[in-house]
């Protein structure tokens, strides 16, 4: 069976996605079958088109599949994260697929690895493998894991930005029916979205994955001690290294923009007025989250 990968993208993420896909395929082995499959909503025609020859370019003959996703109908009135449903996509979008190994992928990230040995892992009986951020006393939505859901405080939780999916696993435990559950009853509760979910009915049960898989490149930060380990940065929250003005606090704009000049948006910048646009919603969201944080140290 090949290998497959899985990203959820509408509009507002096309510029990560190409990221994400051009420095995923550059890293895999030559040889070997792999499929992409890429769930998006609202693409055009000559956007589509667009990462079609950014896959090809990175990876000459791997599959594609582009695929338009709706939000089932528990999701549509949830709260968006930046404009965008997007993040909603990796809770059903694989239960199109058959049984097996998945690797979803968030489209904000610059890997610099090869992730193929990702399908070799043991889960060891876990429906999931994902990067552990810390514990349910420290998460944005604490009161909820730790109040609401009864999770305890030294409970481990993780980023939902790189999820290895044993989908027959996932399926047998009905982790998407308990997710829909939740987001039904308490998804406008929730700050982290769909990650508060899934980490509520996870309850510290997966598999922690080696943290270069998912290396936390997060703002304001501008560079992350990585010692020399190839990583998969993720540019988690805003604003982005490719919106309008991040070069000035991000340390990783400059080779953001090196890859990007490998994709089918070779040349692009974030000068044009929708863009501007977009990057200022952007840094809106970054300075609500530093007000936040700021008043839970004070």
């Amino acid at each position: 069976m090949a290998r497959r990968f899985l990203f959820c993208c509408d509009r507002n993420l096309q510029v990560g996605l190409h990221l994400s896909l051009y420095s995923l395929l550059a890293n895999l082995p030559k040889t070997g079958e792999f499929e992409v499959y890429v769930y998006t909503s609202g693409l055009r025609e000559d956007e589509a088109r667009l990462v079609e020859k950014t896959v090809e370019s990175a990876r000459p003959g791997t599959c594609l599949f582009l695929r338009e996703y709706k939000l089932p109908d528990y999701l549509a009135d949830s709260p968006m994260l930046r404009g965008s449903h997007a993040t909603y996509g990796r809770l059903f979008t694989h239960e199109d697929l058959d049984g097996g190994r998945i690797v979803y992928l968030d489209s904000d990230l610059l890997i610099e690895k090869d992730l193929s040995p990702l399908f070799d892992l043991d889960l060891q009986g876990h429906g999931f493998a994902a990067r552990t951020n810390g514990t349910a006393s420290g998460f944005i939505d604490r009161d909820f894991l730790c109040g609401t859901m009864g999770l305890q405080p030294d409970t481990p939780t993780f980023n939902a930005g790189v999820l290895i999916l044993d989908v027959d696993l996932w399926r047998e435990q009905n982790l998407s029916k308990r997710v829909k559950e939740i987001v039904e009853k308490h998804g406008d509760a929730l700050v982290a979205h769909d990650q508060s979910a899934l980490n509520s009915i996870a309850a510290g049960g997966f598999l922690h994955l080696d943290p270069s898989y998912n290396l936390h490149a997060k703002m304001p930060r501008a560079a992350v001690d990585r010692s020399g380990i190839p990583s998969v940065l993720h540019f988690m929250g805003a604003p982005k290294p490719w919106d309008f003005g991040a070069g000035l606090v991000n340390g990783y704009a400059r080779k953001t923009f090196e890859t990007l000049d490998r994709t089918a948006l070779a040349g692009w910048r974030p000068w044009r007025t929708s863009e501007i646009r977009r990057s200022a919603r952007n840094w809106r969201y970054f300075a609500r989250h530093l007000m936040t944080a700021l008043k839970r140290t004070s």
